[in-house]
């Protein structure tokens, strides 16, 4: 029996009721095409919970590393304005970076996940008990070895990100939050988004709204330091530290998917935030033109600039559904968004739940809002 878009829809918002009562998750989600575009649907125990504030405005959530693409279109934007390249060695902005024969990462290793550096350093944990700063971590993605060469193969790296994070500081003169303020969320009209408190000045009133993570078992007891704490929220870490709504997330997905023009080919309106050529480039696969990359890592762990590619064999894919092209990212505390740049579609995925336990939970539901949108 084929299965209807409006019958995907009404199974997405049962499967999302029947989830939340049975583990008491709170999740949002919406999704869209060119065709028809469902609004976001709030479900669970905290969307009751936050009574008036939501008077404000929708739930806000931790999105994790779905902040990455974020800070991968801020360094994009540099490049547009002519502050760094691509190619650019990280020790011209950061000469400390060159230890642990590091000197030759380049930028964009940092962006597709082939610099060699490990995810996070050994001592994630301590750091984050002892309230560490961003430069802390830095500091540690400075100390750390590589597991390989640059360019010789593919290993997520949030600690990547960090050192993104400090080259944005060091080319601006402005905390990576605030730029990303500037240069993002208020051209799009992100009003409910911040990563970190810094200036962000409608921070207090987003937090209001921020729907609590049920923090994994290594977190447990760490009410000072794990995903929920004031110290981890006002952070900002560049690798996984973005608050957000799930209409803000709409909004960058449709600015991307409207500026590309996917039915002409052709430049849209525009938003102001980046230009057409950065946006392909970003969600193209990048590792392939890496000469000395493996063909089957080539071939089956694409990376665009922040954006994965779909995974369709991964226990993770974006969609099981849509082709490799579509490009978007999860977060470990239960999040996903994805778009296709092809069919002009789009959805996004919020929860409360870490990936590690809602991950099948989401993959349905991703399926069934590529139906809903597409079929």
């Amino acid at each position: 029996m084929v299965v209807s878009s409006q019958e995907a829809w009404n199974r997405a918002q049962a499967l999302a009721e029947s989830w939340s009562k049975a583990e008491g998750v709170t999740l949002s989600f919406a999704c869209g095409s060119p065709r028809r575009h469902y609004a976001p649907r709030h479900f669970g125990p905290e969307i009751q919970k936050l009574g008036a504030a939501l008077l404000e405005g929708e739930p806000a959530y931790l999105v994790a590393s779905i902040t990455k693409p974020i800070v991968a279109m801020a360094i994009l934007s540099l490049v547009e304005g002519g502050e760094i390249l691509l190619n650019d060695r990280v020790t011209r902005f950061l000469p400390e970076f060159a230890n642990e024969q590091k000197h030759g990462i380049e930028v964009r290793h940092l962006l597709t996940h082939t610099s060699g550096l490990p995810d996070l350093p050994p001592n994630n944990v301590e750091l984050r008990k002892a309230h560490a700063t961003l430069n802390d971590f830095v500091s540690e993605a400075c100390r750390a070895p590589l597991s390989f060469a640059p360019g010789r193969g593919v290993q997520y790296q949030s600690l990547g990100y960090a050192v993104l994070g400090k080259i944005i500081e060091k080319i601006t003169s402005l905390p990576q939050g605030e730029f990303i303020r500037k240069t993002i969320f208020e051209p799009l009209g992100m009003h409910d988004s911040a990563l970190g408190a810094g200036t962000e000045k409608s921070f207090e009133r987003i937090e209001r709204r921020q729907i609590s993570v049920q923090v994994p078992p290594e977190q447990t007891g760490g009410d000072d330091w794990n995903w929920n704490s004031p110290w981890w929220r006002t952070l900002g870490a560049p690798w996984g530290g973005m608050v957000c709504t799930p209409t803000d997330i709409v909004s960058l997905l449709r600015a991307c998917l409207t500026t590309i023009d996917i039915e002409h080919g052709q430049a849209g309106p525009g938003h102001g935030f980046l230009s057409r050529q950065s946006l392909v480039r970003s969600m193209e696969n990048q590792v392939q033109m890496l000469p000395e990359l493996g063909e089957i890592e080539r071939r089956t762990r694409g990376w665009g600039y922040g954006w994965r590619l779909n995974w369709r064999q991964h226990t993770s894919p974006l969609c099981e559904l849509l082709p490799e092209t579509t490009c978007g990212h999860w977060g470990a505390t239960g999040t996903l968004c994805w778009m296709d740049p092809e069919l002009g579609a789009y959805a996004v995925i919020l929860t409360s739940q870490p990936a590690d336990k809602s991950r099948r939970n989401i993959c349905r539901l991703s399926n069934l809002l590529a139906t809903a949108t597409l079929g």
